[in-house]
């Protein structure tokens, strides 16, 4: 099935409600956008669309996310290491507790090796790069 997407509704704007998977959809190559005026002529349109045609939007959507669980721990992976070259003062746990705040500490399983990390690193560096093309 083709991926239809809403465009803004509520507020009469153009655009994708934003959400944390969309960074990489493109229009009428992953997704379909439709609005209300529109909905109705989309769907025409694709009722009389060759199989073909939807099925290559069909596959890029889920080459997609099939990628977005690497490219979700890249993201964030990037994210840590800009904001760890921010930090300019020495992080510590003095104990304080902030009310009505959940705090889990989580198990981590076991550290990866370095080159497992290396190997991350590249592959991230590699997705960024395709991104930015």
């Amino acid at each position: 099935s083709v991926v239809l997407v809403p465009l803004s509704l509520d507020r009469g704007e153009s655009g994708l409600p934003y959400e944390h998977y969309h960074a990489g959809l493109q229009h009428n190559v992953h997704v379909v956008p439709f609005t209300e005026a529109t909905a109705a002529q989309v769907l025409e349109v694709l009722a009389q669309a060759p199989d073909d045609q939807l099925q290559k939007s069909v596959t890029a959507a889920n080459a997609y996310m099939d990628g977005y669980a690497q490219q979700w721990k890249c993201y964030l992976w990037r994210l840590l290491v800009r904001y760890a070259d921010l930090v300019r003062y020495e992080v510590v746990d003095d104990g304080v507790e902030f009310p009505d705040s959940a705090r889990e500490e989580v198990a981590i399983r076991r550290r990866p090796t370095r080159e497992e990390s290396a190997q991350f690193r590249e592959r991230c560096r590699e997705l960024m790069a395709e991104a930015a093309k």
